[in-house]
């Protein structure tokens, strides 16, 4: 795992690590069970005692990616921690949140040649093998913008795995699971106060946010680095260092209650 602090500069090393899928699927995730909280307690519930389904098939996939990665960003030296609802899964229970359907990292924007160097190029992809994948073009809002897909087509709406442009990359294998993989920047923020009118402030702003959402997604620095680390499927990732915070600006000061409860009449996520 890396330090957390953000460097000034950095290097390609060649390191070659197996995408051959089998080699990263000889290990099984923990056991999931799920959490008494997503069951909530509602009058219409009382009486019903089924459970709800979790994406078993996809939280696997997800796993044996993600022990991928750890190797690869390792063997590269490239600084990276979970984001969006993988931290808030690894903050909340740990785990993967069962009704999600996949990882989400972040990578310094100082990394991003590198991430783009380990590529595979469209129309080469290969279903027996862990596959690399990076935009073409500039990023987008919600990936509403023009995308190439797998075969290197343009598209303008996600038709496969490939047809991405929010995202810097994405890795994943077959159609089940997959990381998306976002970069970010520092940026300096001239930030006044009555002490010191010259003031600056260092954020980590998200590329490709700002768009629909009018402000880009910012977080402090200091709230990002150094970095921490958090437990999530049994392994062990790099997560920022105020998670508290950062959850609380994307998901709000309620960030621990489920966005989704599994309703024990019917059996389903409501």
């Amino acid at each position: 795992m890396k330090s957390g602090q953000p460097p000034s500069t950095t290097t390609t090393r060649v390191a070659q690590v197996s995408t051959i899928y089998r080699h990263w699927a000889d290990k099984k995730p923990p056991v999931y069970h799920i959490p008494p909280y997503y069951y909530e307690i509602r009058a219409d519930y009382i009486g019903g005692n089924r459970s709800c389904p979790v994406n078993e098939d996809r939280r696997e996939v997800a796993y044996h990616l993600l022990r991928y990665w750890i190797e690869l960003t390792n063997k590269h030296n490239i600084v990276w921690w979970i984001t969006f609802g993988t931290l808030l899964g690894a903050i909340r229970e740990n785990d993967f949140i069962p009704y999600d359907t996949d990882v989400d990292v972040e990578v310094l924007g100082d990394y991003e040649h590198i991430v783009r160097s380990l590529a595979v190029k469209r129309g080469e992809i290969n279903p027996n093998r862990i596959n690399l994948i990076t935009r073409i073009g500039s990023a987008c809002q919600h990936d509403g913008g023009l995308k190439y897909d797998c075969e290197g087509h343009w598209q303008t709406q996600q038709t496969d795995r490939c047809a991405i442009c929010y995202p810097l990359g994405r890795l994943f294998h077959g159609e089940k699971g997959y990381i998306d993989i976002y970069s970010s920047v520092i940026r300096a923020v001239p930030f006044a106060n009555p002490l010191n009118p010259n003031h600056i402030e260092f954020n980590v702003e998200q590329q490709g946010s700002g768009h629909r959402d009018e402000k880009p997604w910012l977080v402090r620095m200091r709230e990002i680095f150094p970095l921490s680390t958090c437990v999530y499927m049994g392994l062990k990732v790099p997560c920022p260092r105020d998670a508290h915070s950062v959850l609380t600006k994307f998901y709000g000061k309620d960030y621990r209650k489920p966005s989704r409860f599994c309703n024990s009449v019917t059996g389903g996520w409501s």
